[in-house]
């Protein structure tokens, strides 16, 4: 009796020793670093999108003025050209969609004041059928007073820089006027000839564009704007008879900032 109390006693101190052992701590119970996952990469520049700004600029004129007079049997032919330019400003509006290989399509329209204007003083000697001398003058003038276009873009984005392709419809008021005159020994017979209306043409041209940020946009903008021919004719009378043609080109050079939608 006294061996088993023995015996238990020695089991129960073992047991409670046991309890005060550390036991091995299991993997799973490890604390490891975690890595941490890596931040997403930065998304690059998008072009889609509405944008809306100003711009100003200079518009060199290529204006023409064929023409032709005729009185008493005797004619002149001529053409001939002016260079000339004025400041334009205005404001544009657009918009942009960009696909995932870069490619860039827009549409986008402006309208524009206007400064360019140009002036002509053309005048030839002839001799009539019947011996004597006459001159005959036309002293034209071109004034635009304002233009707007309609115009799609293609081009192509290098993140925050576009390369771009333009052209479409152009449209503006434009005012011509001639004065065409005929003297001679004892005579002299003349017309003032004038138009002011909206015209139709085309328009074409390049630019780069950069995003300063993720709404402000800068360019730099080439464009033809071409608005059409109109014929300006004398009166008909039995003395006189002539007319001038006006061809109206304009080529034109601006920077422009816009705010991206």
């Amino acid at each position: 009796m006294k061996s088993l109390i023995v015996a238990a006693s020695v089991t129960a101190g073992a047991l409670s020793a046991s309890a005060f052992v550390p036991k091995p701590a299991l993997a799973a119970d490890l604390g490891y670093p975690v890595k941490s996952p890596a931040p997403a990469a930065a998304a690059g520049f998008s072009w889609t999108g509405f944008h809306a700004g100003a711009n100003i600029g200079y518009g060199g004129g290529d204006f023409s003025y064929p023409f032709n007079v005729s009185a008493f049997g005797g004619r002149i032919d001529g053409n001939f050209s002016l260079n000339t330019g004025g400041v334009i400003g205005g404001g544009q509006v657009g918009y942009d969609y960009q696909f995932g290989n870069g490619l860039v399509l827009g549409l986008e329209a402006d309208l524009q004041w206007s400064d360019v204007n140009g002036d002509l003083l053309a005048s030839g000697n002839y001799s009539t059928p019947g011996g004597f001398p006459a001159t005959a003058s036309v002293d034209a003038s071109t004034s635009i007073e304002w233009f707007g276009t309609v115009r799609a873009r293609a081009g192509y984005g290098w993140d925050r820089l576009l390369v771009y392709a333009t052209g479409g419809v152009a449209y503006g008021k434009v005012e011509w006027q001639a004065d065409v005159s005929l003297s001679a020994p004892g005579f002299t017979f003349g017309d003032d000839i004038r138009a002011d209306e909206v015209q139709w043409g085309w328009t074409a041209g390049a630019g780069l564009e950069y995003a300063l940020t993720d709404a402000w946009l800068v360019r730099a903008e080439y464009l033809f704007v071409d608005l059409g021919t109109q014929t300006l004719s004398v009166a008909p009378n039995p003395i006189l008879a002539g007319s001038v043609d006006v061809q109206t080109g304009l080529h034109i050079g601006r920077v422009a900032v816009s705010y991206k939608f």
